[in-house]
């Protein structure tokens, strides 16, 4: 799609936004589509357009990052309409929020964190009870306001833009000691496949924002300490914060790797005894001697 001045409905069942009102309606006053008058066109990238408002769904495990093209499971009740709906739409565009309350089917809207990401879905699928679709994602958002607290959540949603003076030095330096860290983790560790090898291929020094939220998503970091990433916006900042995610990580590997090869040793003395023995008894029986 390219930018301009198109207009679409965010096709949403939700609050009424009607100018005038003291405040939006309740969900049970209204389950007409919600259909802002005036949709913003908020560039992003070239040929991308966010909208202003967003259906948002809730992640249990961890945040989504913007650089991310990965399948998503998600339960088909109570989130399959409001999905389906989305999936259905020309922009395709759904907005993934971690949120602190896994145990909840339906979590209140103060267990989501104030920023997510917004995704394009592709690949939509629905089974007998999940909802699968591979989620690309796109920009960071921030929840400026909720327009429906109820199943299929809705909020006005605001696109900050990430701090940053390219012409820092300290950038690129950052900038490559994560990359060395991501190919000394892909060298020690067999998870990281040969995928996630190429995938890393599409990042540079020289584009440090996408980098950096690559670094941080392939750790297995706390939620909380990934969230902290997602949510801080000076650049330089935020590679501080990767890079001390990435160094952390490399020292578990580190750990894992000593503690393989310790085993490995002791099976090997042990197997190495195993045979001895079952030599010493193959002996003793052709020397007459064996008990």
């Amino acid at each position: 799609m390219l930018i301009g001045h198109l207009k679409f409905r965010i096709l949403y069942p939700t609050l009424d936004c009607t100018e005038g009102q003291d405040g939006p309606m309740s969900d049970q006053e209204n389950s007409s589509e919600f259909i802002p008058k005036e949709t913003p066109q908020i560039p992003a990238k070239a040929g991308e357009i966010l909208p202003d408002t967003l259906q948002v769904v809730p992640l249990d495990a961890r945040p989504y990052f913007p650089v991310l093209i990965q399948p998503l499971v998600i339960a088909k009740e109570p989130w399959a309409k409001g999905i389906r709906t989305v999936a259905e739409s020309n922009e395709k565009l759904i907005g993934l929020t971690f949120c602190e309350s896994p145990g909840d089917d339906v979590p209140a809207t103060s267990s989501f964190a104030k920023f997510g990401v917004v995704a394009k879905i592709l690949r939509y699928n629905e089974t007998q009870d999940k909802i699968q679709f591979i989620a690309q994602g796109v920009r960071r958002f921030k929840i400026a306001e909720w327009l429906r607290t109820s199943v299929p959540f809705v909020v006005r949603a605001e696109y900050p833009n990430e701090s940053a003076d390219m012409n820092d030095p300290q950038l690129r330096a950052y900038a490559m000691s994560l990359i060395n860290g991501i190919k000394e983790l892909m060298s020690k560790n067999p998870l990281y496949n040969e995928e996630l090898k190429n995938y890393l291929n599409r990042f540079s020094p020289n584009d440090p924002s996408p980098l950096t939220d690559f670094a941080a998503a392939i750790t297995s970091a706390e939620a909380a300490d990934l969230q902290e990433i997602l949510e801080t916006m000076p650049l330089l900042e935020r590679m501080e914060k990767t890079l001390l995610l990435v160094n952390k990580e490399l020292e578990l590997v580190r750990i894992q790797t000593q503690i393989a090869e310790q085993t490995q040793e002791q099976l090997s003395e042990q197997q190495r005894e195993f045979f001895l023995r079952q030599q010493l008894k193959v002996i003793q029986k052709e020397l007459g001697i064996a008990k």
